[in-house]
């Protein structure tokens, strides 16, 4: 299961809260959600919290607000994004299509 906490302050003070707009995401290599997308893709943010996850492992990709932020994770056969992957054109089309091509 994944296991995380919350945390609704960016360290930096000066990033406002709620996190709106295109933010570059760094994926793990190999990723298969990430699979076909440039080294540092932009994706679209709109939320006023960021999952702290408990296990390093389970983080799949990362962007930086303020301190960096869990963008994705993954466990096993679940995902979860912070970001909006419908919102996020061309990238999040391929996320989307990555997630439902994917194979166990």
């Amino acid at each position: 299961m994944l296991s995380a906490t919350t945390a609704s302050q960016p360290m930096d003070d000066s990033f406002r809260v709620p996190h709106m707009g295109w933010n570059d995401v760094t994926y793990r290599p190999g990723s298969v959600l990430f699979s076909g997308h440039p080294e540092h893709p932009d994706f679209y943010f709109v939320h006023s919290y960021a999952m702290a996850c408990d296990h390093p492992e389970d983080i799949e990709a990362t962007c930086h607000y303020g301190g960096t932020i869990t963008a994705a994770v993954r466990k096993k056969n679940i995902f979860a994004t912070q970001f909006h992957p419908e919102k996020s054109q061309d990238y999040g089309l391929k996320v989307i299509e990555n997630f439902l091509d994917w194979k166990t």
